[in-house]
């Protein structure tokens, strides 16, 4: 039976190696990168088929968690979602195999699109019902798409080093926050949190 050290190893091969273009990943490849037996791997998952759906899952189950966990304190929904663009970039600064494995599936996979479906669209619905975004409620869809598109452009731009973490989720923040309908100077205020303070205001 893999243990917890040895799934983390191999979840980890696993986002690197389906990172990069292939067409296709054998058991051999994974275990060698993951640094374990075959064996372990076939104990880790029953279908090399059910690996990427898998992998998946799991990153997005871990960083809806750190999202729920970041932005509960936080009551206004502009805030929030300045918050979670921050989260989502500043995770593929610290991971760069987990920021290309986001760049690359992360609007097709449907575990994935998941995590904009969750809490950035409750928020956007949030600051509409609050009367916070002058974004007509049947563009809502349309509104978080966009919002994960800039936040995959950000994550793309800091994983290949034109862009500082920091800077790319102040400046994705601030033109989100005014396609939103925010004034031009709370938008500011708001994304320039981001970068003295780490973006904790209520």
């Amino acid at each position: 039976m893999a243990t917890s050290h040895s799934k983390r190893r191999i979840q980890s091969a696993a986002v690197k190696l389906f990172a990069e273009p292939r067409e296709e990943l054998n058991i051999s490849e994974l275990a060698q990168f993951a640094g374990v037996a075959r064996g372990t791997v076939y104990a880790y998952v029953n279908e090399l088929d059910s690996l990427f759906e898998h992998t998946a899952k799991q990153l997005a189950q871990e960083l809806h968690e750190r999202i729920q966990a970041e932005l509960q304190p936080i009551q206004d929904p502009a805030r929030r979602v300045a918050h979670g663009i921050r989260v989502f970039i500043r995770q593929a600064h610290e991971s760069p195999d987990w920021g290309r494995f986001m760049c690359r599936h992360g609007l097709s996979n449907h575990q994935l699109e998941s995590l904009w479906r969750a809490q950035p669209m409750k928020d956007l619905q949030a600051g509409v019902e609050a009367g916070r975004f002058a974004l007509d409620p049947s563009s809502l869809k349309s509104a978080t798409a966009m919002l994960a598109g800039s936040v995959i452009a950000a994550m793309n731009l800091v994983i290949a080093g034109h862009r500082g973490w920091r800077e790319a989720s102040q400046e994705t923040s601030l033109w989100v926050l005014l396609s939103l309908g925010l004034d031009e100077n709370e938008a500011r205020r708001i994304a320039n949190t981001l970068q003295t303070s780490g973006g904790i205001m209520q």
